[in-house]
């Protein structure tokens, strides 16, 4: 009699554990508004992950791992635009082949986590000599606040396998442009992504990563995400002309399409682990709760501070439409001053070479005007 019930104990369990399935639901991602998400990625090649119920799935070992690490801050109360979004990322993104400065907002809400858009800022000044021949032509990413009109979800709640749903946006970049030869001087231009995501969880089952020779698995659901983006650049409000889409490196209408898995598990931040099948990358990461949050830095005046990022023996030159600019400063991102310099003529340009003891790294500038208030503060980047 013991044996038989020990039997059929033993048949509740291991049937429970294989029929059981993976849902999370928004109380399983309880997302702080600030946290720091860690890992390491590399670059190989990697199968496509298995699809179905029950499944286990094994981290593959990276060949060449590099680390990484975000930070997600809680919002401002004085943002007037991103006012429902519950963290934000700050940082320098590779767009169209240039560095632009720029920051993205989340949301999180019963109904998913999810995409609110971006803001740029007016920090990257960009020189396009070697496509056009002349040492004065560039261009600079301007300021501008990017809210999508309608949501774009990573995950929905509740996540189960078999969900899935399909959503599209428009990724903005504005931009003013100064070329010569075509009589372009600072005129206003718009890069333009239009971008749709096909979503669906083809997978339920364990992740297992080994770590230091102990495997530790999760509950996990593997996201598929289709996407597909097709590019276009307009200067003052027209098609950009082909010298210009080369410097872009811009095909108007060429469609391309990335597919990607995520592994999400509940009770983290976000995904654990992220296959990138057209990029060939692999990552796998943790997340961590913070205490502490940093305000965004804010600007007040249109100020043009070019090249940026600054190499070795280049000139930095600061420039205002319409205020003199009296004195610069700059400071390493722990606030010490490591330059100053005054603008003996009193001029709205300034044309600085800098010390060569200054290392590399990100460093604030702050530029006044003649009573000493603040024009403009701006991220600078030495190489």
């Amino acid at each position: 009699m013991k044996l038989l019930l020990f039997i059929y104990l033993l048949t509740i369990i291991l049937t429970t554990n294989i029929n059981s399935q993976v849902v999370i639901t928004r109380a399983d991602f309880n997302q702080p508004p600030a946290f720091v998400d860690r890992g390491i990625f590399s670059y190989q090649e990697v199968d496509i992950p298995s699809f179905g119920e029950n499944q286990n799935w094994e981290a593959p070992i990276l060949q060449k791992s590099n680390t990484f690490t975000s930070t997600y801050k809680k919002l401002p109360n004085k943002d007037t635009v991103f006012t429902n979004s519950h963290s934000y990322t700050r940082g320098i993104r590779r767009k169209y082949g240039y560095n632009v400065e720029r920051t993205t907002y989340y949301g999180l809400d019963d109904e998913g986590w999810h995409f609110q858009g971006n803001r740029s800022y007016q920090s990257m000044t960009h020189s396009i000599a070697e496509f056009t021949g002349d040492g004065n032509d560039r261009f600079t990413f301007l300021d501008g606040d990017y809210l999508l009109e309608d949501r774009l979800d990573f995950i929905k709640f509740p996540l189960e396998y078999g969900n899935e749903w399909e959503q599209s946006y428009v990724n903005k970049y504005d931009f003013m442009i100064t070329v010569k030869s075509m009589e372009f001087n600072r005129t206003p231009g718009t890069m333009e992504t239009t971008i749709t995501k096909q979503n669906k969880v083809v997978g339920s089952g364990k992740f297992i990563v080994n770590f230091n020779g102990e495997d530790l698995i999760n509950d996990a659901l593997l996201l598929e995400t289709i996407t597909t983006s097709t590019d276009s650049v307009f200067v003052d409000g027209e098609e950009a002309p082909e010298m210009l889409l080369e410097i872009f490196d811009v095909i108007h209408g060429t469609i391309r399409t990335d597919t990607s898995y995520y592994f999400y598990s509940p009770n983290h931040f976000r995904h654990i682990a992220r296959y990138g099948l057209s990029s060939g990358t692999v990552s796998l990461s943790t997340q961590t709760p913070i205490e502490t949050n940093i305000e965004l830095e804010t600007t007040n005046s249109d100020i043009l501070m070019f090249p940026n990022p600054l190499t070795d023996n280049q000139t930095l030159t600061i420039e205002s439409n319409d205020q003199t600019i009296s004195n610069v400063i700059i400071t390493d991102v722990n606030g010490a001053g490591v330059f100053q310099m005054d603008n003996q003529n009193h001029t709205n340009n300034m044309n600085i070479n800098l010390p060569n003891n200054i290392s590399s790294g990100v460093y604030f500038v702050k530029t006044t005007d003649e009573t000493g208030s603040i024009i403009n503060i701006r991220k600078l980047i030495i190489e």
